[in-house]
């Protein structure tokens, strides 16, 4: 990652990594790399929310419009199925998709059922990879606070201390214009 820094220095050259969560951990090896590096999340569909569901719905019946052979209305009754067949990421979902129809033209089939899309998901020890990375982004995102890098700054004396039987800040009138100005 040095390497890659100094490279981008050096050349003027912005570069782009994109890989999974994982990747994550190499901005985390240096703070000058933190201070250089803007990280985009582009999470995947969650399945608790039902505005990510719809999203991914839409995404799934865009996916599907390019298919060049037909496939099941049904699909649309099992979003909730396929977007946990593929933990509501569209790349896999894609990969899913591609395999499904190489398999469905490669039996002579011209229809993509619900069956035959099922048949050819990943394997739930991999699924189950991949939603522990995705629980790692987003625990990623979510575990460090202001305070927390105030309290790190600080040596946890972040508490404010206040004298017993003391009201906080009283002005004195005269010190101060009182009541409505003009």
């Amino acid at each position: 990652m040095e390497l890659l820094k100094s490279l981008a220095s050096l050349s003027g050259c912005i570069i782009v990594l994109v890989g999974t969560y994982r990747l994550l951990r190499f901005g985390e090896t240096s703070a000058q790399l933190g201070r250089r590096s803007e990280i985009i999340e582009l999470g995947p569909y969650h399945r608790g929310s039902q505005k990510d569901l719809d999203h991914f719905a839409y995404a799934l019946d865009g996916l599907l419009a390019r298919y060049p052979i037909r496939f099941s209305d049904a699909l649309f009754d099992k979003v909730s199925e396929i977007h946990l067949g593929c933990c509501g990421c569209i790349g896999i979902l894609k990969d899913w998709l591609t395999k499904t129809l190489y398999r469905t033209l490669e039996s002579g089939g011209d229809y993509v059922s619900v069956k035959s899309l099922m048949d050819n998901r990943m394997d739930p020890r991999e699924l189950n990879r991949v939603a522990a990375e995705i629980k790692m982004g987003k625990d990623y995102f979510s575990r460090v606070t202001m305070f927390d890098v105030e309290d790190m700054l600080l040596g946890g004396g972040t508490q404010i201390h206040k004298k017993s039987g003391s009201r906080g800040v009283q002005r004195k009138p005269s010190h101060d214009p009182v009541g409505p100005q003009l």
